[in-house]
């Protein structure tokens, strides 16, 4: 079976999906379960028994496949689907009651049917119905067009189940089709199809007659809510009436019945909007919805050829005034899964803090209905918070969890507890337990004061203008304009802080039940009040009514001077008019910005919020329920042992002590073989199962200290090494019973498995051996570099000075000088290896048969700056080619074209197809470089489009080079110009329409080392043997520069570099905070503990 795309690093062989996400995260730590990648949710039933890999059935010869299965009890069916790669091609899924035979089952009306047009690769191409009673049933694939296909297994003895193909049971019966039945989800569920031509069905005096009602039959289950799409003819005092009623055998009966609800809307608002009527919950049944008593020219929107089933009436007819079969009224419900979110588990997190202290606590749920969902946190002191959606917490993936974050103002004790909530605002049945909480210390009050209203949308009148919202009077209030028409009319409030501050959270306080309070909203900020960024964690969340409680939005630290909220979905008014209603907003941080310059202002936002969302990911959204795993924006990290450095370099100067020591778990949790190489994750030694990865030595090293040396935890290093949780993991090499040691053995491997004791590390690996047709061996995983690879011995460098430093910090001086000793001959050997005279730059490789690989690697050539190996002259040679001041004749991109992306440069300069053989690990074709291909010049993140951490290797080597800080700097406040646009949420699909071309959200983490080049270049701070230095190089323009929050073996600083400043001072402030405020280009020295082994 020919391989296909999915992700970036993601990939299917033989009909297997390989994910990148998966592979990667198997490590995480050992108190999380790994999990499958079909791991069964309780939601859903397997119609296939999971045996073998799973297999990909394409349609090429193929008009239809099918299953016959029994079940009971389902409202909703899903099938996987391949569309390889391309996300191109469609399939008809129908759902049939199995009637004698194939044929005769397929010849009669379908349950439900469906087309999905251009359906995303590997999809669950998911029906919905009414709920369907015990027997046996047909789905079938039909109408296939491109390339598009249904996954299988390996069928076990004993299954019932049949498998078609073209009507036909066999060759396919030793398959079992991927396919799985289970209960809807909730949400707005549509009663038409968007198909056909969208009008304008009239009412009132028409040219067809007098049209005095229009109506649709159709089934609904668990939906509180009707809207229909109405229109006035933009006309003015249009009015007209919705009742909806249950069905009774015909029309008639029917609305001779009790309505269930009736609401007449005067003066309908304009051409195309929805009316909604709200009720009680209604349970799964046919339903009858009128709109009748019109007043003036009034209609209701349609399309012509819909196939969903409702049925359509008009003056209480199915007959007559242009109705057609496939005729259906634009209306939808909002319905609610069958099944509620699970209890809560009690919260998790501390029991004793101190007062004003932020933390974080978490809980989770089981979901029979498979449905994502949110945990609200109620906080015992008035006030509740809401964690965004993630996977319910089913079998045994019980790491996933929802977190949110609170501080207590006041000591004393509090009951915390939780409730679970599905994705369309779905409760569990009650609380969870509680968690007592004990506060201990001083009052804090941390209330931002003199907030403004920046913006309203609209009051209701002055007695209730936007300012009652801000007055400091809880009974007064601010509410938008009234309706009576529906709640989707968006309505927001601005507020003004009046100056840029680090905000902790909002505090919504509701109207006296909550009345008028948004059933979903949107949290925006702004550093200058122009340009706006949802709060991803924010963004049309749903929000359970806090009733007399305060609602608090956590914000995570975010730095802005302006805040937004927007009601998606408007609240009641208990009059049972929709508005958004508010009685206060208070909000909660301090003044300043965690990174900061004498530019201050938007500038020291942008910079700190840089860190918010790609180093800590504090707002981002993580469906797994850890930030260790995958999200669609920033994310924390990632377990692999070539993410370790990054993540070390992300945490350890942090506060974020929980954070760190997962880290420091995974460091341990990674297993070693014999030889002292270190795997890839927890539970595998190749990168996706498929090739190893011999920077993964190096980087464990480089983490190792790097944690240690900030958090100077001598028990880190000395503690025994607990059991590895991989069963199937070699045992510890002999004489490895610590951290310590453990890396010590990974750089004996480099020394001697590698010869890097003779001054150049080689990869004697055939698979690896840096030919056109070898395995990858580093991060830059389609370039097979290999034998003797450049960013393998760059890595070497940094881990020789790194183990010299460990070793001076534990008191082995001699096994310090030995490595010292060595870094001279390496830096020798790199350059005479890897110097390219004649284009004044680094090569990528040179394979086992004396081949050289040039390919312009932009990365490489700044990370060896960076790292030390360049000369003044050549580090002047490499960034005059980078900044296009020095032309390389002949190269794909030059000049300017270099940094086209701007935040990053082109990751290489020559086309990877510009040289044949490609150069080029494709994944068995799946990622091609060839005409047509995905991964052509410009088309992919490692052929000519750009992955953002480089930018801190770029930036740190220009500290080193003839630009110095200035340079830098520049390009700094390019990026800094790029993020205020769109935070940089930037993931364009390529050619084919994949989402490679470039790397800053989802699974790139090393985003967030881009700012701390303030750290480690500006502020020039190291943590070293002997404590942590400090050596400001600031850029000319800037008088001053700092980084607050600094934590420094158990201390918290606040750093600055100042032109200003004469000599270094040291003050400890209230909070304890010391701060240190150091001259430019001098060197402060903070000592390391004095108990260090």
């Amino acid at each position: 079976m020919t391989v296909s795309t999915s992700s970036r690093d993601g990939f299917k062989i033989n009909g297997r999906f390989v994910g990148f996400i998966l592979a990667l995260f198997v490590m995480v730590f050992s108190s999380f379960a790994w999990f499958s990648s079909e791991a069964r949710a309780s939601g859903w039933t397997k119609l296939y028994t999971e045996e073998g890999g799973r297999t990909p059935f394409d349609f090429n010869q193929t008009a239809t496949r099918g299953q016959k299965f029994a079940s009971s009890g389902f409202d909703a069916l899903r099938v996987a689907a391949p569309s390889w790669g391309n996300n191109i091609g469609n399939l008809t899924l129908s759902l049939y009651a199995w009637n004698t035979d194939y044929a005769t089952t397929t010849a009669q009306a379908p349950i439900a049917r469906t087309t999905f047009v251009d359906y995303v690769d590997n999809a669950w191409l998911e029906l919905e119905f009414p709920m369907q009673p015990q027997g046996q049933y047909l789905w079938e694939l039909s109408n296939p067009t491109e390339w598009v296909g249904v996954y299988a297994y390996d069928r076990k003895p004993g299954d019932t189940s049949v498998s078609f193909a073209d009507g036909a049971t066999a060759p396919v019966q030793g398959y079992n089709y991927q396919a799985e039945t289970g209960f809807a989800s909730g949400g707005w569920k549509a009663l038409y199809e968007a198909s056909g031509v969208r009008g304008r069905s009239a009412m009132g005096l028409t040219p067809e007659g007098n049209i005095l009602s229009r109506g649709e039959k159709f089934y609904g289950s668990n939906f509180d809510t009707l809207r229909v799409r109405v229109s006035n003819y933009e006309q003015l005092n249009r009015d007209v009436t919705l009742t909806l009623y249950a069905w009774n055998t015909n029309y008639v009966a029917s609305i001779a019945g009790q309505p269930i609800a009736s609401k007449a809307f005067e003066d309908l608002p304009s051409d195309d909007d929805w009316i909604e009527l709200n009720f009680v919950r209604q349970q799964p049944g046919d339903y009858l919805w009128v709109l009748d008593d019109p007043s003036g020219h009034v209609g209701v929107w349609t399309y012509t050829e819909s196939g969903h089933g409702a049925q359509a009436f008009v003056n209480g007819s199915t007959q007559g005034f242009g109705l057609g079969a496939g005729f259906d009224y634009i209306s939808e419900t909002y319905a609610y899964a069958a099944v509620a979110p699970g209890t809560a588990e009690a919260p998790i997190g501390p029991a004793t803090l101190k007062a004003g202290e932020t933390v974080e606590y978490y809980s989770g749920a089981p979901n029979a209905a498979d449905n994502n969902q949110a945990y609200l946190f109620d906080w015992g002191d008035g006030t509740t918070s809401l964690s965004s959606t993630v996977k319910p917490m089913n079998g045994g993936d019980t790491y996933r969890k929802g977190r949110s974050s609170h501080s207590w103002s006041e000591p004393g004790s509090y009951s915390v507890k939780v409730r679970a909530y599905d994705q369309d605002g779905n409760p569990s049945s009650g609380w969870s337990a509680p968690l007592q909480v004990t506060v201990t210390g001083a009052s804090v009050n941390n209330v931002i004061n003199g907030v403004q209203v920046y913006a309203s949308s609209s009051a209701s009148d002055s007695a209730h203008a936007a300012a009652k919202a801000l007055d400091d009077n809880p009974s007064t209030y601010w509410s938008s304009k009234l309706s009576s028409y529906n709640g989707f009319r968006e309505e927001h409030l601005a507020v003004d802080l009046g100056a840029i501050y680090t905000v902790d959270r909002l505090a919504l306080t509701p109207r006296t039940g909550g009345q008028g309070f948004p059933r979903s909203l949107t949290l925006s900020y702004s550093t200058d009040g122009q340009i706006w960024h949802d709060v991803p964690i924010h963004r049309e969340a749903i929000v359970p009514n806090p009733g007399n409680s305060d609602f608090a939005l956590e914000t995570g630290g975010l730095a802005a001077r302006y805040f937004k909220i927007a009601a998606n979905r408007l609240g009641t008014d208990g009059q049972g008019s929709y508005a958004f209603q508010l009685a206060e907003l208070q909000a909660f941080g301090k003044a300043g910005t965690r990174f900061h310059t004498s530019r201050g202002g938007a500038f020291d936002a942008d910079w700190s919020n840089l860190f918010t969302v790609y180093g800590l990911a504090q707002n981002e959204l993580t469906p797994e329920g850890i930030r260790w795993l995958n999200g669609p924006g920033g994310i924390l990290g990632i377990g692999p042992t070539e993410w370790q450095l990054w993540s070390a370099q992300k945490l350890s100067w942090t506060k974020e002590t929980k954070l760190k020591n997962e880290l420091y778990q995974q460091m341990l949790d990674v297993p070693m073989d014999a030889d002292g190489f270190v795997w890839a994750h927890t539970f595998g030694q190749k990168h996706l199962d498929l090739s190893k990865h011999y920077s993964n030595n190096p980087l464990y090293i480089m983490g190792v200290h790097r944690l240690y040396m900030w958090t100077r935890d001598d028990a880190m290093l000395n503690d025994p090494l607990p059991p590895l949780p991989y069963g199937n993991a070699p045992a510890y090499p002999q004489g490895v019973t610590t951290l310590l040691e453990k890396t010590r053995k990974a750089m004996d491997f480099i020394l001697t498995e590698q010869q890097g004791d003779q001054g150049l590390l080689v990869i004697g690996d055939p698979d690896n051996n840096g030919t056109a047709n070898a395995h990858a061996s580093n991060y830059w995983d389609n370039y097979p570099m290999g034998y003797k690879s450049a960013y393998e011995n760059v890595l070497f460098y940094g881990a020789v000075q790194a183990m010299a430093e460990l070793e001076d910090a534990v008191g082995s001086p001699v096994k310090a000088g030995q490595l010292r000793d060595l870094l001279p001959d390496i830096k020798e050997a790199f350059n005479e290896t890897f110097w390219d005279v004649q284009t004044g730059r680094y090569i990528g490789s040179i394979d086992i048969n004396g081949v050289e690989r040039d390919y312009g690697f932009t990365f490489l050539n700044a990370m060896a700056v960076r790292y030390g190996l360049a000369d003044g002259a050549q580090a002047d040679s490499i960034y005059e080619w980078l900044d296009g001041e020095r032309i390389i004749p002949g190269e794909t991109s030059t000049g300017a074209d270099i940094y086209d992306w701007v935040w990053a440069p082109r990751a290489n300069t020559v086309a990877i197809e510009s040289k044949q053989p490609y150069w080029w690990y494709s994944y068995n074709s799946a990622i091609s470089v060839a005409p047509g291909g995905s991964a052509t010049y410009g088309n992919h993140l490692e052929n000519g489009g750009a992955i953002f951490y480089t930018s801190y290797d770029d930036m740190m080597g220009r500290l080193q080079s003839g630009g110095g800080a200035d340079g830098a700097f520049a390009r700094m406040e390019q990026i800094l110009a790029e993020f205020s646009l769109d935070e940089l949420r930037r993931d364009p699909a390529n050619n084919v329409g994949a989402p490679w071309t470039i790397g800053i959200v989802g699974e790139y983490p090393e985003s967030g080392i881009v700012p701390l080049v303030m750290a480690d270049g500006f502020l020039g701070m190291t943590a070293k043997p002997d404590g942590l230095h400090i050596r400001p190089n600031l850029p000319t323009e800037l008088d001053n520069a700092g980084l607050r929050d600094v934590v420094y073996a158990g201390q918290t600083y606040h750093i600055q570099g100042s032109r200003s400043a004469v000599v270094a001072s040291s003050t400890t402030l209230p909070d304890g905070t010391v701060e240190i405020v150091v001259p430019n280009g001098s060197e402060y020295v903070v000592p390391a503990p004095v108990n260090t082994p």
